[in-house]
């Protein structure tokens, strides 16, 4: 796993508005963390949903 790839995550059951399901993630956590033996890393989820991209804090 390294910084800039996509990967399918499977996210738990969405509460409210959360993203939930599968879904592609974009991992952002250095290649350094990746590759050590903690089992976690950061990522931002993709999404091709624009309708609120311009809302406020986005």
């Amino acid at each position: 796993m390294y910084r800039g790839e996509i990967w399918w995550a499977n996210l738990p059951d969405p509460k409210g508005f959360e993203p939930g399901y599968r879904r592609p993630v974009l991992i952002i956590q250095d290649d350094l963390f990746n590759q050590s033996p903690i089992n976690t890393v950061i990522v931002v989820i993709i999404t091709s949903n624009t309708q609120l991209a311009e809302a406020p804090c986005n």
